[in-house]
């Protein structure tokens, strides 16, 4: 079905360095771009692989594979294949090496606040009713983050 949409899946386990954060993603069906997005993406995955040797990108949430216009909560405009959010690349603070892994078991929720002198744009979409973007924060432990730099 997500042929007809212009979608494909990404894939499930690790190839060429890309995989998802967590398998859920795929089980949700939340793991479909269209073809340029998965060749990017699997472009990036190898170029870092390449200059950081044995580094994996994880993804998290692309779209769903079908119908144009059709949100992704949270995410309501990874609606039509052509987004996809990566997680990012962490050093463990104990051993100063990086990781593949991430203080989150589903890539979001956990994040350091802002610096006095930095906006808090958290704070700002909370503000404007954009009340989803915080809620994974107060679901998912802070406590992970100590480990990660």
């Amino acid at each position: 079905m997500a042929k007809l949409f212009g979608r494909v899946p990404l894939p499930m386990t690790n190839t060429n360095s890309l995989q998802p954060l967590n398998i859920l993603t795929c089980i949700f069906n939340r793991n479909y771009v269209r073809p340029q997005l998965k060749d990017v993406a699997f472009n990036a995955a190898r170029q870092m692989n390449e200059r950081y040797p044995g580094t994996v990108i994880n993804y998290l949430d692309a779209s769903f594979p079908f119908i144009n216009r059709f949100p992704l909560f949270p995410h309501l405009s990874h609606n039509d294949g052509k987004k996809l959010d990566f997680a990012f690349c962490y050093i463990d603070s104990k051993t100063s090496q990086s990781t593949n892994s991430t203080p989150s078991p589903i890539g979001y929720g956990v994040s350091e606040m802002p610096r006095p002198d930095e906006i808090n744009t958290a704070a700002l979409c909370s503000q404007q009713g954009y009340w989803q973007y915080s809620m994974v924060m107060k679901i998912v432990s802070q406590k992970q983050s100590e480990f990660f730099v």
